[in-house]
């Protein structure tokens, strides 16, 4: 079960796309994990409550995308794929072979931002793929991630320093 901040956070994110008319209506999926395994993604909980609440922004590509170029993927969208990545975080830079999941378009395919299996144990890292077999960590958390884009902070954009405010 998601936590009550991933749960506020949601609500904050439902509501600041109906604002921008980039969620006419909302159109949960009903069977989140077997959509996502039939696109050979396995989904964390965090991922699963979001797509429970809204298909990512299903109903506004290509033309409605947002100001700040933001697309989040809707399920049957997600690309997850074995790579050989360079994965930069607080704890330095390590070289390994991990399944990154894209979840986030940002300027039509400019850059990605996905997640990974974490290495430090149970749960997943969320980072930005701007450079090829890059990936520079922002969080461990979908909430904290949601609340740096609703706020548009400037580390969603920064893909050289590791920010990691929840490790």
């Amino acid at each position: 079960m998601p936590n009550a901040i991933l749960l506020a956070t949601l609500d904050q994110l439902m509501q600041h796309w109906q604002s921008r008319s980039l969620l006419p209506t909302t159109r949960p999926v009903n069977d989140v994990e077997v959509m996502a395994r039939q696109q050979g993604v396995t989904l964390p909980a965090d991922f699963l409550a979001l797509y429970q609440r809204s298909n990512g922004m299903a109903f506004t590509y290509p033309n409605g995308v947002e100001s700040e170029e933001f697309y989040f993927l809707p399920v049957e969208d997600l690309r997850s794929k074995q790579e050989d990545l360079l994965v930069y975080s607080g704890r330095g830079a390590k070289q390994i072979t991990t399944t990154v999941t894209v979840f986030v378009d940002y300027m039509h395919r400019s850059w990605e931002y996905g997640f990974i299996t974490a290495e430090s144990g149970p749960g997943y890292e969320i980072g930005i793929m701007a450079i090829g077999g890059e990936f520079k960590v922002i969080t461990n958390s979908l909430a904290t991630f949601l609340s740096l884009y609703l706020e548009d902070a400037m580390v969603l954009y920064d893909y050289r320093n590791p920010y990691i405010s929840d490790l």
